[in-house]
């Protein structure tokens, strides 16, 4: 184990991304295009002066290996020219990975879910004030090249945790110095030799070593 030894090199970070190395959400909630969110998509039934929005639920990504997440060209943030009624999202837990057509998330205590025969509609029931709310993006805990433990410092608990995260599994250490203690002079005597009886008996001007291990 490296833990309390002295690290013999610095070590940075290796990934291009740092970490994260992707963008992930920070709630649980549902990830929608910044852009989409517009008075377009107001629910029937619900006050015009409200801020309220609707997408359509396209699936859902949880933490983990993300799987693949159906696509549909909403247009409404004018990246596109599609047709369909209503701009689209999708669920995702905290940790995951926000699938690249989405750039926003909003938690789920913000939202309304409509269920019907077809399909899920989502409600949005407060307006994020930003691109990028709510979503970590990649290198924001730990940017590629920072260095993570300095040459000369003494590894602790919480550097191999940074060096795990990094995916580095070795380190450079000093090597521990082995140390020896030469007691000289007349005047001493071992007292375990004494004590077995193969060293003389201690005599008028003689001490016992008590420098050596």
């Amino acid at each position: 184990s490296a833990v309390g030894r002295i690290c013999g090199e610095s070590i940075s970070e290796p990934s291009s991304t740092g970490f994260p190395p992707f963008f992930a959400s920070i709630m649980d909630g549902y990830a929608i295009r910044f852009g989409s969110v517009s008075k377009d998509g107001i629910l029937p039934g619900v006050d015009a002066g409200e801020e309220h929005w609707t997408h359509e639920i396209m699936g859902s990504v949880y933490a983990g290996p993300s799987p693949t997440v159906p696509t549909k060209d909403d247009g409404k943030d004018g990246s596109a020219g599609g047709s369909v009624s209503l701009p689209t999202a999708v669920y995702v837990t905290t940790g995951a990975v926000i699938p690249s057509q989405y750039d926003t998330v909003v938690p789920i205590e913000k939202c309304l879910v409509e269920k019907t025969l077809t399909k899920n509609r989502l409600c949005i029931k407060q307006r994020p004030q930003r691109k990028g709310e709510w979503v970590r993006p990649p290198g924001c805990d730990v940017a590629s090249g920072t260095v993570l433990v300095n040459k000369g410092d003494e590894i602790g608990a919480v550097d191999i945790g940074l060096l795990i995260q990094s995916g580095i599994t070795s380190v450079v250490v000093r090597k521990i110095p082995t140390v020896g203690v030469l007691s000289t002079g007349n005047e001493l005597i071992d007292l375990t030799n004494a004590s077995s009886g193969s060293s003389p008996t201690k005599q008028l001007g003689q001490i016992y070593d008590v420098n050596r291990p």
